[in-house]
């Protein structure tokens, strides 16, 4: 899907398609086959332990943003570096049938594209949001709306790690072959360097989202999001990692 596309996804399209594949989709995704739930997961646990503030003795408060069945919040699940508490909002009630079995705090059915939360601020330490925005319809009214719910302070770094679809341009395209040579000789730091200039010279509109939103970038990769079951085609997403302002 196109990022262009995205007003074609109105709420019932979206809970149609995640109300059918609500019924195999735990069974379906894996860490080979969906690797950027556990990718995002692990760069907010890794910058929480870089952080001055001890969170080993509070506890941490994660908002999972279209956390559908709680692939995305597997990590926090699983992580005994800190106590984690998940909240997770999704519009498909049957995806949260199923996250009612994960440890989550709390589940709430909401339309990501509306107003949720409203009245509370600084609510959470760090927010992830994997595969989602390919259905926002109103990214700055999002990404304004997370930012207010994570804690700010000298004593705080209010996270948020997410997914972006990477548009197929002629940039893009030829980036992602060169990035993939790049890995295949295992030059790693050279790549990291090479994705975050690139990314900043070219995803213009993402850049200028997370300034206007007051989001900091802290890390970008490009990571594999699935393969397509029609085109058979592997789908690559931006993985990002934004501190709020």
């Amino acid at each position: 899907m196109k990022l262009e596309d995205q007003e074609q996804w109105n709420i019932e399209r979206v809970k149609s398609l995640y109300r059918e594949m609500s019924k195999n989709y735990d069974d379906d995704v894996s860490i080979e086959s969906y690797p950027s739930p556990y990718i995002i997961g692990s760069w907010i646990i890794k910058e929480l332990k870089n952080c001055t503030f001890d969170t080993k003795k509070k506890v941490v408060k994660i908002l999972d943003v279209g956390c559908g069945t709680g692939v995305s919040s597997t990590p926090f699940f699983s992580s005994e570096d800190f106590l984690f508490e998940v909240t997770g909002i999704d519009a498909t009630e049957e995806m949260l049938e199923i996250a009612k079995n994960k440890p989550f705090k709390m589940l709430k059915q909401v339309d990501l594209n509306t107003d949720f939360f409203e009245d509370q601020v600084e609510i959470f330490d760090a927010a992830v949001c994997v595969g989602v925005l390919d259905f926002i319809q109103n990214l700055p009214k999002l990404f304004f709306k997370i930012n207010k719910l994570l804690k700010k302070g000298k004593d705080k770094k209010p996270l948020f790690g997410l997914t972006s679809p990477i548009l197929l341009n002629e940039n893009n395209i030829k980036f992602m072959k060169n990035f993939t040579d790049c890995k295949k000789k295992e030059e790693n730091v050279a790549c990291d360097d090479t994705v975050f200039n690139y990314f900043k010279q070219y995803e213009k509109n993402l850049t200028n989202l997370f300034i206007k939103t007051n989001f900091k970038l802290l890390k970008v990769d490009l990571i594999f999001g699935y393969k397509d079951s029609v085109s058979l085609r592997n789908i690559f997403y931006w993985g990002l990692l934004l501190e709020a302002n």
